[in-house]
C-alpha cells in the first residue's frame, strides 16, 4: 500500500464536505472555502493507492497552533492513516515554530491523541438553543471597526486571530456586534450560518465586563429569532459556562481539549471559541 500526505486544494472541497457530512458536522461549502483561505498550508489529505481516504487541518497563530478536522473514511480506520495525518500536522506546526498545539478530541478518542504526545486539559462543551426575539442592544460591527477589534482580540487572547475575524466578518457582517464605552471596544461577537444552526463565536469580553457578553449574544440571537444556535464554551471558564446556561442554552455533548508542547492557558476573556477547528 502506498500512503501519500498531500496539500488540500480548492478542487478537494467536495471531498472535505463529504467527509464532514458523514460525521454529521453540517459544514457548508462556504465553511470549507473559508478554512482553506485562512491557512491553505495547513490543510492536508491522505491518499491511499490513488484514492482519497482522509484529511486533517491546522491553523497556526504564531506560537499557538490548532489541529482540526481529522477524519478518515470508516473503511480505512485502524490502518495508521489518522496517525500519519496528525503527525504531518505536528511536523507543519513545528516547522512554523509553534510552541503549543491544541485540539478538541471527540469524546472517546483521547487515547489516540495521548499516544501522539497530547495531554487532556479540560472539557470543551457545545451548547444549543432556539432563537428568540431578544432586543438588539449592541452595536453592529462595521468594516471600519475591524482593525480595533483585531487589536482588542489579540490583547485579550494572547495571539493574533486577525485573519479569522476578518473572514468571519466578510461572510456575515450582519451577525457581528461590538460593545463600547468611552475608552473603546470592551467586547465583540461574531457568528456564521451553518446548514442547520448558526454557530456563535468567537465572543470575547474584557474580564470584569461579562454582562456585555450577555448583551452581545442576545443581540445576535435576536437578529435571527427563527434560527437555531450553537455556541462552544470551555469548561475552564466558569463565567462563560454560567452565562450560556443563564441564557437558556442546553448541552448534551462535549469534546476534550488537549495540548502538546508548552502549556498555554486560555484567557478568561474568551467566552466562546471561534469554533472547534479555529480555537
Amino acid at each position: 500500500m502506498r500512503l501519500e500526505i498531500l496539500p488540500l486544494a480548492d478542487s478537494d472541497m467536495p471531498f472535505g464536505k463529504q467527509l464532514t457530512d458523514l460525521e454529521g458536522w453540517h459544514r457548508t461549502t462556504q465553511d470549507w472555502h473559508r478554512l482553506l483561505r485562512i491557512d491553505p498550508k495547513g490543510m492536508i489529505k491522505a491518499r491511499l493507492d490513488g484514492d482519497d481516504v482522509g484529511m486533517a487541518g491546522l491553523f497556526v497563530y504564531a506560537k499557538v497552533a490548532w489541529i482540526h478536522s481529522v477524519i478518515v473514511r470508516k473503511e480505512h480506520r485502524g490502518e495508521g492513516i489518522g496517525r500519519a495525518l496528525v503527525e504531518a500536522c505536528i511536523d507543519i506546526a513545528e516547522r512554523r515554530r509553534a510552541e503549543t498545539l491544541k485540539l478538541d478530541s471527540v469524546h472517546g478518542q483521547e487515547d489516540f491523541y495521548e499516544k501522539l504526545g497530547f495531554k487532556p486539559e479540560f472539557q470543551s462543551w457545545r451548547y444549543f438553543r432556539d432563537g428568540e426575539a431578544f432586543r438588539c442592544s449592541a452595536q453592529h460591527m462595521s468594516h471600519s471597526d475591524l482593525r480595533e477589534v483585531m487589536g482588542f482580540d489579540k490583547r485579550m487572547v494572547g495571539y493574533d486571530r486577525g485573519l479569522v475575524i476578518e473572514e468571519f466578518h466578510r461572510d456575515a457582517p450582519d451577525l457581528a456586534f461590538v460593545m463600547r464605552d468611552a475608552s473603546g471596544i470592551r467586547g465583540y461577537v461574531l457568528a456564521r450560518r451553518g446548514e442547520v444552526r448558526v454557530q456563535i463565536g468567537p465572543c470575547v469580553v474584557e474580564p470584569g465586563n461579562e454582562t456585555y457578553g450577555s448583551v452581545l449574544v442576545t443581540s445576535l440571537i435576536g437578529t435571527l429569532p427563527q434560527e437555531k444556535f450553537r455556541i462552544c464554551v470551555p469548561s475552564s471558564n466558569e463565567k462563560a459556562m454560567d452565562l450560556v446556561r443563564d441564557l437558556g442554552f442546553e448541552s448534551t455533548m462535549f469534546a476534550t481539549r488537549m495540548f502538546r508542547g508548552k502549556r498555554f492557558v486560555e484567557s478568561e476573556a474568551a467566552l466562546a471559541m471561534a469554533s472547534p477547528e479555529k480555537g
